[in-house]
């Protein structure tokens, strides 16, 4: 009579996913004229029930994910990793 033996092998494998996502553009007066220096927020999307709790909790203020400043030329790129 045969003995068969398995090895039974356990792997643990930790995958570390990053989304990112970028943003360009450039900030103009009414006339088309560039604006340096202006603050480009970007903030996670929030429903009306995040919105209650985060102010119920006492925090008024929703924290953006980056914050840049525009170019002398009015360009900005700001990138949010999550």
């Amino acid at each position: 009579m045969k003995h068969v033996h398995s090895l039974t092998i356990l792997a643990t494998l930790a995958v570390s996913v990053t989304t990112q996502a970028a943003i360009t553009g450039m900030i103009v007066d009414p006339n088309a004229n560039p604006i340096g220096g202006a603050t480009v927020r970007a903030y996670a999307a929030e429903d009306s029930a995040g919105m209650w709790a985060r102010i119920i909790a006492g925090k008024l203020d929703h924290e953006p994910l980056a914050t840049v400043q525009s170019a002398p030329n009015g360009t900005f790129s700001i990138e949010v990793k999550d």
